[in-house]
């Protein structure tokens, strides 16, 4: 018949494998909270760089845009000196 009454090693061998399971699935979090803190800090990284980026195309594309228009304003400035010569 099955004995109900554990030993004392079969209690240390229970005892020490919970202990085991719990840790080994500590270890495992703090593994995956570590790979996402990575994750995380990377995407910033990357989102930082995007910024700059991206700023630095607005700049370029702002200078751009004065020089057309400064362009632009020297072309109306000429056409109206023809128009204004007799």
């Amino acid at each position: 018949m099955f004995d109900k009454q554990l030993t004392l090693k079969q209690a240390i061998t229970i005892v020490t494998s919970t202990v085991t399971l719990c840790g080994g699935a500590w270890v495992d979090m703090k593994i995956s909270v570590a790979r996402q803190d990575t994750a995380i800090s990377e995407t910033e990284r990357r989102l930082e760089e995007t910024r700059r980026t991206e700023e630095e195309h607005y700049r370029e594309l702002k200078q751009s845009n004065q020089a057309i228009y400064d362009k632009l304003i020297e072309i109306q400035v000429s056409l109206q000196n023809k128009q204004d010569r007799p």
